[in-house]
């Protein structure tokens, strides 16, 4: 399913929300998140990637998930159903300039009372366009994130 995360119009929304803003991010990251947005393969379900991102002084950090889907109707109305899905770590390698350091967390109970379950990731620390980056690709979005889409019924998808 290539166009199963829905990058476009994810970054589009975002958009019109920066519009406002101004311009922090360099366009070098955007491509970078969009790139790696590509990489997100659900299972059986449609998702959207979300992402954060925040500079520090020797790099940018960006943290990528795929957001979970509110259900809407039902018995099960409101509750958020994260996406099962593969992510493509070789064509991640490829994408990047260089790898500095490559380390897999895992939490899959969210371990003692003081990690959650979204401490589950992938973390790569590598140049992108010469540029220095950590890269965080997350097992499930972080708690308090609302959904990435509302799944309907019917099986309509609704961006959110």
């Amino acid at each position: 399913m290539p166009d199963s995360h829905l990058p476009a119009q994810h970054f589009l929304k975002q958009l019109e929300a920066a519009a406002s803003k101004p311009k922090t991010r360099p366009v070098w990251l955007t491509d970078l998140i969009d790139s790696v947005a590509d990489l997100f393969e659900p299972f059986a379900e449609l998702g959207r990637v979300g992402f954060e991102c925040t500079p520090q002084r020797e790099r940018w950090n960006v943290n990528l998930y795929l957001g979970a889907n509110e259900l809407v109707g039902g018995s099960r109305d409101g509750a958020l159903q994260e996406i099962d899905f593969q992510f493509d770590v070789l064509r991640l390698f490829k994408l990047l300039d260089e790898v500095n350091r490559l380390e897999w967390n895992a939490f899959p109970r969210g371990g003692s009372s003081d990690k959650s379950p979204e401490c589950t990731y992938l973390s790569a620390d590598a140049l992108f366009r010469g540029n220095p980056v950590r890269i965080r690709v997350f097992g499930t979005p972080p708690s308090g994130n609302g959904p990435g889409m509302k799944k309907h019924l019917d099986g309509r998808l609704e961006l959110v």
